[in-house]
């Protein structure tokens, strides 16, 4: 599961987390922006799982949870950033978790406008690890842009390389709400 926007699922009832990585191995969640929602990743059922450069955002009951009986996720270049419960839980066995930007403020240009790219300040920048699973961003930016990857969804550019208003105007309007 790449490149999707999923909002407010929470608004709906509780229907569990915007994303569920779960049974079987070879799972992979890249460039997904997740906020609102009732919960963010959830990784659980015995899964094989990779969460990379995701944006997991103000959602209600965590960031990210890889739950008992869950082998070798690996969470790598995600921003997991004012989820109301635990930021990243680990029940799991074996998970790596590195690269990721927590509960640090990752400068979004704008987050009430669902603008999650990342103001020239950021930590996030160049803060990633190399992953051949993700050669591009959300906007499908190529992968790295400066010294490294930035972690996120998306990769900085300035100058010239700026996303033109026409891709802004389509990754802002591409969201899935499930109100």
């Amino acid at each position: 599961m790449s490149n999707n926007a999923i909002y407010d699922n929470a608004d709906a009832g509780d229907r569990g987390p915007g994303i569920l990585l779960s049974s079987g191995s070879g799972n992979l969640a890249y460039n997904n922006l997740i906020w609102g929602n009732d919960k963010g990743i959830q990784v659980s059922y015995g899964a094989d799982a990779k969460a990379y450069n995701n944006v997991v955002y103000a959602n209600d009951s965590y960031g990210i949870k890889i739950q008992l009986g869950s082998v070798n996720a690996i969470i790598r270049n995600n921003i997991v950033y004012q989820n109301s419960g635990v930021a990243i839980s680990n029940g799991g066995a074996g998970t790596i978790q590195d690269h990721n930007l927590v509960e640090t403020d990752p400068q979004f240009v704008d987050a009430t406008a669902r603008d999650f790219r990342l103001q020239p300040t950021s930590p996030a920048i160049d803060g990633g690890i190399s992953l051949n699973a993700v050669p591009y961003d959300f906007a499908g930016v190529s992968r790295p842009r400066g010294e490294g990857f930035d972690i996120g969804a998306y990769e900085i550019l300035s100058g010239p390389d700026i996303y033109p208003p026409e891709v802004i105007a389509n990754v802002l309007g591409d969201v899935i709400d499930f109100k």
